[in-house]
């Protein structure tokens, strides 16, 4: 471990439109001493060797296609600095992202992980017009806070290695939900912060992961179960977890009906029917509504 160095970690799949423009900003980091660590998980379109062109300019690990959590472990694991910044490949990093975020972990010893605001992108880097909701840091304890809501996209994330270590990677058998179960294990031992700057932006577009409701919610499911043994008090825990649950639920019914193109109607009543909990979800996100509070901001952690 190099004191004071940044990794970015950038897992890939099949990411050649976009990986240029997350290596590029990658490298642009006004963070004095950033490396960057690129992880092609069995890619077949070439970005294996857009990754390669940079030379030794970046790290490059090779591996087949484990998904993106054991990628990222993967890129933990082949880097050598002391605060890690996540960063997938149809992503992009603003150039002080990891100067800020750093500087909040040196700064507060008691920081585990720093997530942070952005400005969400199509897929053709052009800004998109949904303006995503402003994460606070309450007054709960971190861990309850963190199991009642994630804190948005995981890109631009950065938090020390020796949280990672202590607290374990991320759990490969997780396809989705991945980052907001790593959250709530870090937030058992530290406390999360969180930069209200634009410093990342977000690439929203057609078939990514977190369009993929039914998988969410199932993931979702995985973590409140599995982070209940960190409770220190279970029907606190169960409380925590219904406020996670419908909080992640509002927002995938929103998408699903508000952003979801043709046939929504139809998926989302069978999304209703394989999760019955939409139901109370929805009813309670209508009489927020009525009451004044924004509807949702997406199902992509916003």
């Amino acid at each position: 471990m190099v004191q004071g160095r940044a990794s970015v970690i950038v897992p890939c799949f099949n990411a050649s439109r976009t990986l240029a423009a997350a290596i590029g900003s990658a490298l642009a980091q006004t963070h004095p001493d950033t490396e960057v660590v690129v992880v092609d998980d069995g890619s077949t379109d070439g970005s294996a060797e857009i990754a390669a062109s940079y030379g030794e300019r970046i790290v490059l690990v090779r591996q087949p296609n484990r998904g993106l959590s054991a990628a990222r472990n993967a890129g933990v694991a082949a880097s050598s600095g002391e605060f890690l910044t996540l960063l997938d490949a149809d992503d992009v990093l603003l150039p002080d992202c990891v100067a800020r975020r750093v500087r909040m972990l040196r700064e507060d010893p008691g920081l585990g992980l720093v997530a942070g605001y952005y400005r969400e992108i199509d897929a053709e880097g052009r800004p998109r017009d949904r303006v995503p909701e402003l994460r606070r840091v309450g007054p709960l304890p971190p861990f309850r806070q963190a199991v009642r809501r994630n804190w948005g996209p995981p890109v631009g994330w950065t938090f020390r290695r020796e949280a990672f270590d202590l607290c374990g990677g991320f759990d490969p058998l997780l396809r989705s939900c991945e980052d907001w179960d790593f959250v709530i294990r870090v937030a058992t031992r530290y406390a999360i912060g969180y930069d209200p700057s634009v410093q990342v932006c977000y690439r929203v577009s057609e078939g990514q992961m977190s369009s993929n409701f039914e998988r969410m919610l199932d993931a979702a499911r995985r973590v409140r179960l599995k982070n209940a043994a960190y409770a220190p008090r279970p029907m606190q825990y169960r409380w925590d977890a219904l406020w996670g649950q419908f909080e992640l639920g509002r927002r995938i019914l929103f998408a699903s009906l508000f952003q979801g193109g043709p046939g929504r109607l139809a998926r989302t009543a069978r999304l209703v029917a394989r999760h019955p909990h939409l139901l109370w979800v929805g009813a309670l996100s209508a009489a927020s509504f009525l009451a004044g509070k924004r509807p949702s901001s997406g199902a992509s952690g916003g």
